[in-house]
This record gives C-alpha cells, structure tokens and sequence, in this order.
C-alpha cells in the first residue's frame, strides 16, 4: 500500500516536496484513462479511438509513479507533460482540430506543466498546444485530414465538461496551495530571522555578562591556588613528620594530631580494616570525642555505615555537608560540631585497608576540588601505615629469626654430646678426664653463693646456654671478686671458641661430604651398566656415612611390583632382581608413595623388644638394622626408587645425614636413568641388527620356500633354538610353509 503514498527522500527536503506535488498530479491523471472507457462507452464509435489511448495512459502513469519513487522525479515530470501534450494532439487530430468539450482537457497539460516544470512549462506546454492545433486545422482546411469521429452527444458532453473543470480546479488548487505554502515559508524564515536577531542581542548582552563572570572566575581560581599552596606546604610538612615515626601504634596517633594541626580540622580519624574487611576501625583520633569513640571501640560496617563504610566499600572519597539528606551523618554526641566531613581511601598494593576521615566545623569546608589534595595526604598516611607493617614485619621476622637461631643452637649443642659421646671434660690434680655421663650442676644464669668453695656460670652463646663452667677450690680458700670475674671472663671466651670450633667442624665435614659428592657424581657418570653404577655410588657412600645394609629399590615399568638390583648387607653382596608386589605397609612403599625421606631410629629397649619377639636376633642370624634411612629416587616429579642406608647401631643417624642421603640418591637417580637408557639403546641397536642380518640373509633368496627356510633358522638362532613354524596360506589354495 505504500505505493499509493507520496515518496520521501529524508535527505533532500525539496525533492521531497517536487515528488509529493507530482505525486498527486499522477493520482489524478488517472481520471484521463477512466474519463476515456466512460466516454467509449457512452459513444461505441470512437472505440477505436479511446481505448488504445487509455491503456497507453494508463501504462504510461504507472511507469511515472516507478520513476518518482526511485527519485528520478525531473525525469517523471517532463515525461507526465510530453505524454499529455501528445494524447491530446493524437485527439485534436482524429477531431480534425473541431472545438470539443474534450479540448478543455489541454489546458490540464499547461497547468501540469508550469507546476511540474517551473515559470517556463506552461508557456512550453501552450506553444505546442498552439502549434499542432494550428497545423490540424490547416490540414483539415486543406482537406488533407477529415474528422473521424462523430458529434459528442449531451451525455458524453456533460461527462467531459464536468471532468475537465474538475481536474483544471484541482490543478488550480495544487498550483494556489504551492503558491501559499511559499509564502507560509517566506514568513516562517522572516519570525526566524527576527528570533535570530534577538539572540544575537541576548548573545551581546550575556558575553559582556560572562566576561565579568570570568574575571571572578579567574579571581577565586586565584585563591583556591594559594588555598591548594598552603595544603600542599602543610602536606609535605606532615609527611616529613610522619615519615620519621616506624612503630605503627606510636605512628597513628602521631599522624591524626599533625593532619589536625596543619590543615586545621576539627577531628581526624583513620580507620583500618579488620582482619576479615567486614569493619573499619577506628585505630587514632585527636579529638576528645575521637578518644571516647576508641575507648569504647567504635567500628562502621563496610559499605554499610557512614561514609567511612562507603568510601572503603567503592575505594573512592566521599564528602557529605551538614545540609539535606546528609544531615543524618552529623547526628554523633561524641562529635557534636561536625557540620562537613571527607572520608579518603587508604590503599595499598593489596587494596583498600582502611579510611581517613576529616571533619570540620565549617558549612561546606570540602569541595570536589579538595578532594584530589587530601587523596596526596592520604596516599602519605597509606604509606606510613605500611612502613610502619613493614617495620612491625621485619622486626617480628628478626625475633622469629633470632628464636630460630637459638633453638638451632640449642638443638647444635644438645645433640653434640650425644654424637661424641662426651658430656665435658673435668680438670683435677691427677690430670683432665672426659665426663661421659651429664655433669650435674645448676643452670642458672647467675653465680652460685650456695657453696663458698665453689662457682658456677653458664656458657652463653647468644643467649642461649650451651654449657657450665664449674670451678671448685679447697675448703680452706675462697673466690674471690677477681677471681669471680676471671670466671665470667672465661666462660664467654669459652662460648665463642666453642661455637667457633664446632663451626670449624661442620664445616670440614661438610667439605668432605662435598667433595665425596662431587667424586660420586663423577663416578656414576663414567658407569654405563646399571650394576656398576650401584656398586660406584656404594663405595663412595660408605666413606662418609655408617652403612651396614645398602639397598636400592626400583619400581618395574611393566607391572606393578618393585625389584631389587643390588642388596649388601655387611660387605656381602646380592645381585640379581628379586620381584615383590607393591604395598603401603612396608617404609619402601610409604617413601614411593609419598616421595620423602623417611629416618627411623630405634632406642636400645625397642631394638631388643622388637628384634627378640622377631627371633631375629638368634646367634647364626643377619643383625637387623636399628638405624635406617630411606631417600626416595626422583627424576622429574617421578618417583622411579628407594635408596635405603642402615646401621646396626642405635641413634646413628642425623638430620644432616639424611640431607646428605637425599642429595646422594638425586645424583643417582640421573646415573641409573641414564644406565636405564643405556641398556635400552643396547637392546634396541642389537634389535635391529638382527633384523638386519636376517633381511639381509633372506633378501639373498629367490625362492619362497628358500626365503621360509631362511628366516625360520635365522629366527630360531636369534632365539636361543626356540621352535619357529611360518605358514603362507592363499584362498582356494592348499597350506604352505615351513
């Protein structure tokens, strides 16, 4: 249905307006072919005449309603006019230029015309319309031309007359309605022109207006320059004060005051968050409200209460004035002056870790210009609070430390006579003897005054009491203050010989446990057979560390059961690769599963009770071990193995030694992965030389029973004289083979 509706181009407004206004000129054009099937049917005769013309008009109005929807509206207008000067120059015609009532029609095509094709279209149309019916009548008075249709009936007049005053009205209206609608336009554009003018008035006057505003404008932009001076100046004073402070309970309080004093505010508050960020609390105020509201532990919900709680919540600041629906956060007894606040974020890598809030006793102190320099002081208070964290930190880390070390110590020297097996050493007159049992004295940390023959002092060493030196002369004599001292003096000399001596100690040890390490790798590392490389890695072990049994365990690739390559127990060797399925009761299974160390160290009494109920420890019989280590074997985060060191003795391991294990079964497990894979390559090249030689063999062969022998008895050779049986077989045809 669109069809039938004036076209509109929304980007040209004045094509819009030529296509509407031709438009209804085509609408009502169609009034032509209907005019001509009413006048051939009042008047049969001029059938002939009439019809093709209205079915030619018809075709014609329908291409020009095409055009003027796809915009070539120029085009459809000089078209609508051409065409109607011609239906009538086809009708004066076949009328042999006799005035008719159907002659009324041609001034439509002049009126069309001068509305279609502008000032020069009617007088264009006319021409024509003069001009052919000047020619017709010529012709027919010359008798060139006769009339072929016959004298229009009253009915036919009536219809025609009627017809063609009403379409040359229509167009009169078109033509009257375009007329008004320019002057409509003309006086729309002369109220605009006058709106414009006196805009241009307002215009003058309002720049005059906000020339005087600006120079205001420049004027307190001026002052809040000096004002953001002066807050930066009290800034960097405030952070050169709490710059200087590290214990964060002595650091808040400080830093509430300074903010008060420089900046002038009424109340200061930092909250931090608690451990669970559910609530701000208030940790220092300078207020005496502030201080009651610490006292009594005032905390705000997160995002729940206050604008403390909202400016956490949203990590953004927030002011709130002493005016309208804000007035609600000014209702505290505690801080009844408060009329303006600001609540500043502190954050930190981490986030948001509490607020700083600002209150004042002025009515809108705080504007949005305020908030980016109260941010710079709160970035300041962030970064004192976690310098001072940081400080509380690493001061906590430096007593974890130091406890660390003296338990360390403590341990050191607790564990030393139990390796040597020597408590101390007693001086006499019959000479120096070594104290195997612990020498009973006092551990006290001061002298004794019990006993006037005799002093005691602990051995410090770094706080930690390693030791006593007991002194202890005839009953006759007494120690004196000097010689008191010169115990004191003594014993600290002692401390620190000693410690320097078991440091002296541990780390020749450590050097021969090194170099024994450095010797082992490059021992395994020169072995290519998995046999040699175990026996390598033994014979370097058992140089520094106590090895009565010497174990090593590998899990099998193809099944789920450990085999042992090499067990010696007691310098007698076991090779072979005894099987056993895996289970987790065993220690060789918990250290597979699990992949640690494990170090199991039986005291005599359970040794005795555990072994005897055994039976094992029967004259004739291996001695079980009391002392075992067991290292896992690790490639990658694959657990291959257990390496598993024992003693018969009690207590004959230490921590260290398992360290010193663990490291010995890493290097190791690269030696064995590589004997591993030495074997395998071994395997795979005798694999293919085999194929090799018995390719070669049966590619010298011509004959299919030749070419079966040959690789049945190569086949059989290379597996040890098994039985080989090779059949070719073809469909339909009988059995073949070797």
């Amino acid at each position: 249905m669109r069809f039938f509706y004036p076209p509109t181009f929304p980007d040209n407004a004045e094509k819009t307006q030529n296509a509407g206004l031709l438009h209804r000129i085509i609408i009502t054009s169609w009034s032509l072919p209907i005019l001509s099937a009413v006048i051939a049917v009042l008047n049969p005769a001029l059938i002939p005449y009439l019809v093709p013309v209205g079915i030619a008009l018809a075709i014609t109005l329908l291409i020009l309603m095409v055009l003027n929807r796809t915009g070539m509206t120029s085009l459809a207008s000089a078209t609508l006019t051409g065409v109607l000067i011609a239906v009538f120059t086809y009708l004066n015609y076949n009328a042999a230029g006799t005035p008719r009532p159907l002659s009324l029609l041609a001034v439509s095509a002049i009126m069309i015309g001068g509305l279609l094709l502008g000032s020069r279209g009617p007088i264009i149309s006319a021409l024509l319309l003069s001009a052919q019916h000047i020619l017709i009548v010529w012709l027919n008075t010359n008798g060139v031309i006769l009339s072929r249709t016959t004298t229009p009936g009253n009915l036919q007049n009536a219809v025609v007359t009627s017809v063609s005053y009403i379409l040359i009205g229509f167009l009169l209206y078109l033509a009257i309605s375009r007329i008004q609608s320019g002057i409509i336009q003309l006086r729309e554009s002369e109220s605009n022109l006058l709106v414009r003018n006196r805009e241009l008035q307002v215009l003058s006057t309002s720049l005059e207006q906000r020339v005087a505003s600006r120079t205001n404008d420049l004027e307190k932009q001026n002052k809040n320059a000096e004002r953001r001076s002066r807050q930066f100046e009290a800034i960097t004073r405030v952070t050169q004060t709490i710059s200087a402070t590290r214990n964060l309970q002595k650091a808040l309080p400080q830093i509430a005051n300074v903010i008060s004093e420089q900046f002038g505010f009424y109340h200061v508050g930092i909250f931090l968050n608690d451990s669970a960020n559910q609530y701000a609390v208030l940790s220092a105020a300078n207020s005496e409200g502030g201080q009651l509201m610490l006292a009594r532990g005032h905390q705000l919900k997160i995002g729940e209460q206050g604008i403390v709680g909202y400016a956490i919540s949203t990590n953004s600041p927030r002011i709130a004035l002493d005016v309208g629906v804000e007035a609600v956060y000014f209702n505290n007894l505690e801080l009844p002056e408060t009329h303006s606040e600001m609540a500043l974020p502190l954050r930190n890598e981490s986030g948001v870790i509490g607020a700083l809030d600002v209150q004042s006793t002025e009515r809108n102190a705080f504007s949005d210009e305020d908030i980016e320099v109260l941010s710079t002081l709160a970035n300041q208070v962030s970064l004192a609070i976690e310098n001072a964290r940081i400080f509380d930190k690493s001061q906590k880390t430096l007593a974890e430390a130091e406890s660390i070390t003296r338990q360390y110590l403590r341990e050191t020297w607790d564990r030393l006579p139990k390796e040597t097996r020597i408590a101390g050493y007693k001086y006499s007159l019959t000479g120096v003897q070594e104290i195997e049992d612990t020498y009973s004295t006092h551990q006290d940390n001061t002298l004794s005054s019990s006993d006037k023959n005799r002093v005691s002092y602990p051995i410090l060493l770094r706080g930690e009491t390693i030791g006593t030196l007991s002194v202890r002369v005839p009953k006759d004599a007494r120690i004196n203050t000097d010689q008191t001292d010169l115990i004191k003096a003594v014993a600290e000399r002692v401390a620190f010989s000693a410690e320097n001596a078991r440091l002296f100690d541990e780390t020749q040890k450590r050097s021969v446990q090194m170099e024994t390490l450095n010797e082992l790798g490059r021992n395994v590392s020169q072995q290519i057979e998995l046999k040699s490389v175990l026996l390598a890695a033994y014979e370097q072990l058992k140089r520094i560390i106590k090895t009565d049994t010497y174990i090593v365990a590998l899990r099998n690739e193809d099944s789920p059961t450990m085999e042992y390559p090499i067990v010696i127990e007691d310098e007698i060797t076991r090779e072979g690769k005894d099987m056993r399925p895996l289970a987790s009761s065993t220690e060789i299974d918990q250290v597979m599963a699990h992949g640690k160390p494990m170090l199991i160290q039986y005291t005599q009494q359970e040794y005795v009770e555990k072994f005897n109920d055994q039976g094992q420890l029967q004259a004739g019989t291996i001695k079980p071990s009391a002392s075992l280590i067991y290292a896992p074997l690790i490639i990658g985060n694959d657990t291959m193995g257990v390496l598993s060191i024992q003693s018969h003795e009690t207590n004959a391991y230490t921590q260290d030694q398992v360290s010193l294990v663990e490291n010995i079964a890493n290097q190791l497990s690269i030696a064995i992965q590589n004997a591993r894979l030495f074997e395998e390559t071994t395997r795979r090249a005798e694999r293919e030389r085999a194929i090799s030689e018995i390719s070669s063999k049966i590619g010298t062969s011509v004959r299919t029973e030749s070419i079966l022998k040959t690789a049945a008895h190569e086949l059989s050779q290379y597996l040890d004289g098994a039985d080989i049986i090779i059949k070719l077989q073809a469909e339909n045809d009988e059995n073949r083979g070797i």
